[in-house]
């Protein structure tokens, strides 16, 4: 069950007032979960909504302005899967095939952002001493094993030494990064 805890926004300007609503957001609003937590209070209200709709979630958060959220880590949120007709599956089977629309250097990324966004962007790369220094709040054993899988990335590529990154390419069109900027509109 996800649910997202809101209080309604009863006044101009958002500060707590006394005796809000509480709203909780959840997939079943008649479950015995839900049920359990309206009879927590007179001022519990639960109400159904689908996390996959932009419409009704942002009719369900109208009107409040604090969100506390609390999700179900293992719950399932996506649509069932739907298998889709394959004209030969049995062509892929074994096949190593690396889905990816280009492979674009890290330096070239903000050119290409700069130029679809017109924002100016900047790619740096940061020593290890560096890096550490920004991430003191990791734990060195976390720290460790992100510069490690940077150095294996760098040393032997995203899909690896010798891969051919290209294999989904030849399948179907895949976007570059600069046609996925254009096509979602991203602006920064």
């Amino acid at each position: 069950m996800w649910v997202f805890f809101l209080c309604p926004h009863p006044h101009p300007h958002p500060h707590p007032a006394p005796l809000q609503k509480i709203r909780g957001l959840t997939r079943d609003a008649t479950s015995e979960k839900a049920q359990a937590v309206k009879r927590l209070s007179d001022h519990v209200e639960m109400v159904s909504y689908n996390i996959s709709n932009r419409d009704n979630v942002q009719q369900a958060f109208k009107d409040s302005w604090p969100i506390f959220a609390l999700t179900d880590f293992w719950a399932q949120p996506d649509q069932p899967e739907v298998e889709i007709q394959q004209d030969d599956p049995d062509k892929y089977v074994g096949q190593d095939i690396c889905i990816c629309g280009e492979a674009i250097q890290f330096g070239d990324i903000s050119k290409v952002f700069t130029k679809v966004t017109d924002v100016p962007a900047i790619a740096e790369t940061l020593t290890e001493e560096e890096f550490r220094s920004g991430t003191l709040y990791l734990p060195k054993p976390v720290q460790n094993e992100i510069i490690a899988m940077f150095q294996w990335s760098e040393e032997y590529g995203y899909y690896g030494k010798d891969k051919d990154w290209t294999s989904g390419q030849r399948l179907t069109a895949l976007n570059t990064f600069e046609q996925w900027l254009k096509k979602i509109g991203w602006k920064g």
